[in-house]
């Protein structure tokens, strides 16, 4: 008879609660969890509450904590109670969120001095640190030695499943998809110039559609609010799949600054899986695209413009291939069954 293996506890630590969780705790974490079918693996969401005040009493052989989900003020607790367990932890990561040269963006946009430096001091006192790219690797081992890629991959239960779409709209106009979070302002208001009076070779106007990213509405471009219950992951990407007939295209805008640098090709992944050609900025993030049927351009107007005239009637030309991409994101980057399989320590 053979000896069966002990179950292995991971212990993960994310924002949200009752399946609501923000969109890269899903993308990074949730769905990968949700996905993993190995028998012999538990998963059990930490309550840092209550894993301080020493009242959780499972047994974890590693715990993994995504991005800033444990505040700062609780940092120093939450690695004293880890180490008096001898329990490694790991930190996961899909943002520049502790170089110093990122923290005044970071503060900025809403974050406090506290949680970052809680950040910080968790990265220090874990065993290994998983981030999303390569330049993000660069500039964490600075901070930690044991670094391992992990690169962003979409769940193929919500991106492969059958979903019925609405028909498309009447073809008078061509529309361009940009969907993102708040953080991504300043990448849309590169498109406003690119966008103004913008037309195809026949004279139907290309127009910009918004989803996320403000909640202010400007001439320049069409928002479109999403709807209750979209504001988790799972159920945004069946709401946005059953609206994709009415875009042409996606685009993806990213100013060329040190932030912007080490974040991922996520949106050329998704707008893949939406059967959507991808155009994106000439930047690291998106280096990679041309190879698998996306596109880049500098961050020039008429770069831009052009490129978006050229799309709209001869994919071919512009280096834009919708099925090579697809293939390549099936093949590539999906997610797998095996979880964080050879990942955690």
């Amino acid at each position: 008879m053979l000896a069966t293996s002990p179950a292995r506890s991971i212990g993960y630590v994310v924002r949200g609660t009752g399946g609501q969780h923000p969109g890269s705790a899903q993308v990074r974490v949730v769905r990968r969890i949700a996905l993993d079918s190995r028998p012999q693996v538990s998963y059990h969401r930490i309550d840092v509450d209550q894993f301080v005040a020493g009242r959780d009493e499972r047994h974890y052989d590693v715990i993994l904590v995504q991005r800033d989900a444990v505040a700062g003020r609780f940092v120093d607790a939450f690695v004293a109670e880890a180490g008096a367990r001898t329990t490694p932890i790991v930190v996961e990561l899909d943002d520049d969120l502790l170089t110093d040269e990122a923290r005044s963006r970071l503060i900025a946009g809403g974050y406090s001095s506290e949680d970052l430096d809680g950040l910080r001091a968790l990265v220090a006192a874990s065993s290994r640190i998983l981030v999303s790219t390569k330049e993000l690797a660069k500039r964490v081992r600075a901070l930690h030695s044991d670094v391992v890629i992990v690169e962003n991959a979409l769940d193929p239960e919500i991106w492969g499943s059958r979903v019925r779409v609405e028909p498309p709209p009447p073809r008078n106009e061509v529309r361009a998809l940009y969907m993102g979070s708040a953080t991504h302002v300043a990448d849309l208001h590169l498109l406003r110039p690119v966008f103004t009076d913008l037309r195809t070779h026949d004279g139907r106007a290309i127009v910009l559609e918004v989803i996320g990213v403000t909640h202010h509405d400007e001439e320049w471009f069409r928002r479109i609010p999403m709807p209750d219950g979209t504001g988790n992951y799972p159920q945004l990407v069946q709401w946005l799949r059953t609206l994709a007939p009415r875009w042409s295209l996606g685009v993806a805008p990213l100013e060329d600054e040190f932030f912007n640098k080490a974040k991922s090709d996520l949106k050329f992944l998704e707008y893949t899986m939406l059967g959507l050609p991808t155009i994106a900025s000439a930047v690291e993030s998106y280096h990679r695209i041309p190879d698998h049927g996306g596109r880049v351009v500098p961050n020039d107007t008429q770069a831009w413009r052009q490129a978006l005239v050229a799309s709209t009637y001869r994919f071919g030309r512009t280096g834009l291939n919708v099925r090579r991409a697809a293939k390549y994101v099936r093949g590539a980057r999906f997610l797998g069954r095996d979880g964080w399989n050879g990942i955690l320590p």
